[in-house]
C-alpha cells in the first residue's frame, strides 16, 4: 500500500512537470518566431492563469527554465520507470 501511494505521488508530480516543461517550450518556441512577437510574448496557459512569471522574462529566462523543466521531467520519468519496475519485480 506504501509503495503505490508513493508511485501515485510521483506519476502527479511527472504529470505536473510535464506540463510545465510544454508551456514552457511553447514560451521558447513563440519568442524564437518572429511573426509572433511584439516585445517579448507570453503565450503560456500558466502566466495567464496564475501569472507566475512576472512581467521581466526574456528568452533566455524561458530557455533556462524550460531546460531545467526537462532535466526535472526526465528524472521523475526515471523515478516513475523505477519505480513500475520494482512494483513489478515484488509481485
Amino acid at each position: 500500500m506504501k509503495l503505490k501511494a508513493i508511485r501515485i505521488f510521483f506519476l502527479a508530480a511527472f504529470a505536473l512537470s510535464l506540463f510545465v516543461s510544454i508551456d514552457l517550450g511553447l514560451n521558447v518556441l513563440y519568442t524564437l518566431i518572429p511573426e509572433f512577437q511584439d516585445g517579448i510574448p507570453s503565450y503560456s496557459i500558466l502566466q495567464s492563469t496564475f501569472g507566475v512569471f512576472g512581467s521581466s522574462w526574456t528568452r533566455g529566462t524561458f530557455f533556462f527554465a524550460f531546460a531545467k523543466a526537462i532535466w526535472v521531467t526526465f528524472a521523475l520519468g526515471i523515478v516513475n520507470l523505477l519505480l513500475s519496475a520494482i512494483q513489478i519485480w515484488k509481485k
